[in-house]
């Protein structure tokens, strides 16, 4: 697990052991002299032993924050358009994916990252009518992902696009307007019975 704590804009990094039941730090620097700014509510998603996260370049360009958890190294990745309106990024089967989303617009994108790693990769695959389709998505293993309708009605709807057979379908689920994040998680039988798992003292520095 990493742990990532801004403090005027530097970056402590640590990684949490389970065999050892404790934090220690790695290094940070890539972070603090690259001047990337994590999104403040930008959402995990662990691909192919690398965790990413969406950010801020210094030119306020949207990007991808890297972390190879067996070298324990951060790098960037360009999205396939940098405005700071684009993207959410999500998991389809084992590709990294990016929701295309601009408010004002339309139309609304998915792109998926077909060789990992590979920022020339980018490849479009499909275009559609958001009719006000947020970037509030969650993808599932055959290709389904849930899409959250909420900008322009009082009541958030919830669509389930089919990527495989390129189709749209309005669930009978309705939820009263309020902020909407989806989140994917996974059953595991480790336990953090550790006594000090959080040193509560790091709280202070924020």
């Amino acid at each position: 697990m990493v742990w990532y704590v801004k403090r005027y804009f530097e970056c402590n990094v640590q990684v949490y052991s389970l065999k050892q039941g404790a934090w220690r730090d790695i290094d940070g620097q890539w972070l603090n002299s690259s001047g990337i700014r994590l999104h403040q509510f930008a959402d995990q998603h662990y691909i192919n032993g690398v965790i990413h996260w969406l950010a801020y370049g210094e030119n306020d360009e949207r990007l991808i924050v890297c972390f190879d958890v067996f070298h324990e190294t951060f790098k960037a990745l360009k999205l396939p358009c940098n405005d700071r309106h684009c993207s959410k990024l999500f998991q389809v089967r084992e590709f990294l994916a990016c929701y295309d989303y601009r408010p004002n617009a339309s139309v609304s994108n998915i792109w998926v990252m077909k060789d990992y790693g590979v920022e020339s990769s980018w490849t479009k695959i499909y275009s559609f009518e958001s009719y006000g389709l947020s970037p509030s998505v969650l993808a599932f293993k055959d290709g389904v992902v849930l899409m959250v309708n909420y900008y322009f009605k009082r009541i958030n709807e919830l669509f389930w696009f089919d990527l495989q057979n390129i189709v749209i379908m309005k669930t009978r689920v309705e939820i009263p307007t309020c902020f909407i994040r989806v989140s994917s998680y996974a059953e595991s039988l480790i336990l953090m019975n550790k006594e000090s798992v959080f040193n509560m003292n790091m709280f202070n520095t924020l």
